[in-house]
């Protein structure tokens, strides 16, 4: 625009408001968050503000920032203490306080923490799925949670091996303008690399759409090593669910993998499963291999020295 290089002018100017959003987050003892907070937001959380018929210029652009910005602001699980389950949006897709009837929780159900049995040291598995549903439910009970004085460590990075004569194929994708980056990687019963593939494409995709096409590769990957029992996993937890429900699914998305997990035919057994991005390592890195390399390539024993200290210490551990 005019020379100056906007493409959006509106955009943009979002984008500086949602600084100021940014600033009213972690800078709570500034003049400015107190004047705010004080008229629009008394409870110091600048999401939850109230509504008025005629707020101040400056604080309606703002207001307007917050409602743009909000569904882009995630909860990353810790101690807790701060999560409200029945407002915030915490981890992944599904998980956003207003989604879920405020009707199904007691009066003492208000923070993430309260759905956590201290004394058992897991989640109160029961209660959670009742809430949220089995698909998202176990969901929740297989999150990572750092340590932490309330919560113990969950150790979602080590490699969970296959069962014999069964082969693990781990998948991943990456989204960039234009072009999806893809890895898969495939391990016998003992956690050892068996062969994988890393590639990309120039499409316009959408992230699950990405992870499906990085699916189907896992396929072909697991077709060319003649694996007879497969288990695929993968860190999108819509493609897993789709893929589990594809007989039932009507959407789009549902006939496609439909279409695509005829290939399953082609082995004994074929198992999907969700695991935590943290537990994704190695494919994640393929992703960035491709991103920096910019080939398609299949390979066996013979791989790259950058994921080699991650298979060696994912495998004896």
């Amino acid at each position: 625009m005019g020379g100056i290089g906007f493409r959006d002018l509106h955009l943009f100017n979002l984008a500086l408001l949602g600084k100021q959003v940014w600033r009213l987050m972690i800078q709570k003892d500034t003049l400015c968050f107190k004047v705010f907070s004080a008229k629009y937001f008394p409870d110091g959380n600048v999401f939850r503000h109230k509504h008025y018929d005629k707020p101040s210029f400056t604080w309606a652009s703002i207001a307007k920032a917050t409602d743009a910005v909000k569904d882009g602001f995630m909860w990353q699980v810790g101690d807790d203490n701060m999560i409200d389950i029945r407002w915030d949006h915490w981890r992944d897709e599904g998980l956003k306080g207003k989604s879920v009837g405020q009707s199904l929780f007691t009066n003492n159900e208000k923070k993430v923490k309260d759905l956590w049995d201290h004394n058992d040291r897991q989640w109160k598995r029961e209660r959670v799925i009742e809430i949220y549903d089995e698909n998202l439910g176990d969901y929740i009970c297989n999150l990572a949670i750092p340590p932490n004085k309330f919560f113990p460590y969950l150790d979602v990075q080590r490699l969970k091996k296959p069962p014999d004569g069964y082969v693990k194929v781990n998948v991943d994708a990456a989204v960039l303008i234009g072009c999806i980056e893809f890895g898969a990687i495939a391990r016998d019963h003992d956690g050892f690399l068996l062969g994988g593939y890393y590639g990309h494409f120039e499409k316009f995709l959408e992230a699950t759409w990405a992870e499906l096409e990085a699916l189907v590769e896992s396929l072909n990957l697991a077709s060319l090593l003649n694996v007879a029992n497969l288990i695929l996993e993968s860190d999108n937890l819509m493609l897993v669910n789709t893929v589990k429900k594809r007989k039932q699914d009507v959407t789009i998305l549902g006939q496609y993998v439909k279409q695509e997990c005829k290939a399953f035919k082609n082995f004994d057994s074929v198992q999907i499963n969700w695991i935590d991005r943290n537990s994704n390592n190695v494919a994640e890195l393929l992703c960035n291999l491709v991103i920096k390399n910019k080939i398609n390539l299949y390979f066996d024993m013979d791989y790259s020295l950058e994921i080699h200290n991650i298979i060696i210490h994912e495998a004896i551990n």
